[in-house]
């Protein structure tokens, strides 16, 4: 889910949303994010 507990939306979630398609094909993006972050969705968008 992109809501931890306090109701609002992980802004890591939302910035990989929203920057994943400007990448250009072959690009490389470096996300890194904290380890608390990195539950089943986001990794299975990983």
């Amino acid at each position: 889910s992109q809501y931890q507990g306090s109701g609002r939306r992980r802004l890591e979630k939302a910035f990989y949303q929203r920057s994943l398609p400007l990448l250009q094909y072959g690009g490389v993006m470096v996300f890194i994010v904290p380890h608390y972050v990195l539950d089943d969705e986001l990794c299975g968008w990983l």
